[in-house]
């Protein structure tokens, strides 16, 4: 007698433990590496000189952060997923989370090219390279950053079923103190001197919130439509 099919959930998925287990190998096996250098880059952000540039990144250490920023995308998009999917439990199958998951990397891995992208053209127009240069470094940082803050909660949720309101409540946390981090330091490299506070607020509502405001818009739009598809 065949009984009733056992309801799809993340942690039975195969799939979605070989993607956890993997970034769980990487961030251990890489901050082991690292540490020393990580360690350093949030010193330096925190204590070190506005106009100091000279701590320099190996191809390695770059490659490092970067690897740390994409898996800040694949935790953005499970957050992301985990909101949807309590909105529209029609969601939460197999073939629809594959695809969603995949989408949602995409779309955050964009984002945040598109974000350095239009930092770099503003910064590059208003001030010089080398402050350009430093900011782009604390930028990344704050992703790869971000990454490690967010693994252990996505962890929670997928195999002990945390609950979804209180994972909220520490990705907003997570989230404004990144943005409250990236406006201290916009006014620490470009502003600290003529002491602007208001081109500090524009700068930071026009390149941090307005992006944020755009891409909230756009996953709305792709998980309405998904809903609609399947």
């Amino acid at each position: 007698m065949t009984g009733l099919p056992v309801p799809y959930a993340l942690h039975n998925d195969n799939a979605i433990s070989i993607i956890i287990i993997a970034c769980f190998c990487l961030i251990v096996i890489l901050t082991s590496r690292y540490s020393k250098f990580l360690w350093r880059r949030i010193k330096s952000f925190f204590y070190g000189n506005r106009n100091n540039t000279t701590i320099t990144e190996t191809a390695k250490e770059v490659r490092f952060l970067i690897v740390l920023s994409l898996i800040d995308c694949l935790m953005l998009a499970f957050a992301t997923f985990f909101f949807a999917s309590q909105q529209q439990p029609s969601l939460l199958q197999a073939h629809t989370c594959h695809r969603l998951l995949l989408i949602l990397f995409g779309i955050y891995v964009g984002y945040f090219i598109a974000k350095w992208g239009l930092y770099s053209l503003v910064n590059i127009t208003l001030f010089d390279a080398k402050k350009n240069l430093q900011w782009s470094k604390q930028f990344l940082l704050l992703v790869a950053v971000e990454g490690l803050m967010f693994y252990p909660i996505i962890l929670l949720q997928v195999y002990l079923d945390f609950d979804v309101e209180i994972a909220v409540i520490f990705y907003i946390f997570v989230l404004i103190l990144n943005k409250t981090l990236s406006f201290y330091k916009g006014r620490q490299i470009f502003f600290y001197q003529k002491g602007a506070y208001l081109q500090n607020i524009l700068y930071f509502c026009a390149l941090e919130i307005s992006p944020v405001l755009a891409l909230c818009g756009l996953l709305t739009m792709v998980i309405d439509g998904l809903e609609i598809i399947f």
